[in-house]
């Protein structure tokens, strides 16, 4: 049974991964991170960025930072620019989406500038890349929301 539910939310997102970059585009980069505090904490090897880049196969920016042990790189705004995605999606609090949509840095992003933004709230979306039916309800998510973009 655990098996035949891998197999098949694998199928879904390398699928879900082609359609992305049939309609964004097949070079097109995707980054994701926790906003909080005033940091950035990239999920360059876990969670949302693991669904991303790798059970969806979408590509990373070329200076997303290496996930080295079990906690995630944290970046400054400078990093988040250095980085450079074509689409982010930022978990966020909305006390911590209002720090950062005041940063100069921030608004001036390609990925901001190109409405190439996806927004979820910390709570539910978080801890949901830590298993299985949290990471099926975010492939879904994900999918739909990124599909939706221009």
């Amino acid at each position: 049974m655990a098996e035949e539910w891998i197999i098949n939310y694998e199928t879904e997102a390398v699928s879900a991964g082609k359609e992305i970059k049939e309609k964004l585009g097949e070079d097109k980069t995707f980054m994701s991170f926790l906003a909080s505090g005033g940091q950035f904490y990239i999920f360059s090897e876990a969670g949302l960025g693991d669904i991303l880049n790798t059970d969806m196969e979408l590509l990373k920016p070329e200076k997303m930072p290496v996930q080295e042990d079990i906690s995630l790189p944290v970046v400054s705004y400078e990093g988040l620019a250095e980085i450079d995605a074509d689409y982010v999606v930022v978990v966020a609090t909305d006390e911590d989406l209002a720090e950062l949509e005041k940063n100069s840095i921030w608004t001036n992003l390609r990925a901001v500038k190109d409405k190439h933004v996806i927004i979820l709230p910390t709570s539910p979306y978080f801890n949901q890349g830590y298993s299985a039916m949290g990471r099926q309800l975010l492939l879904d998510e994900l999918k739909g929301e990124l599909l939706s973009l221009e």
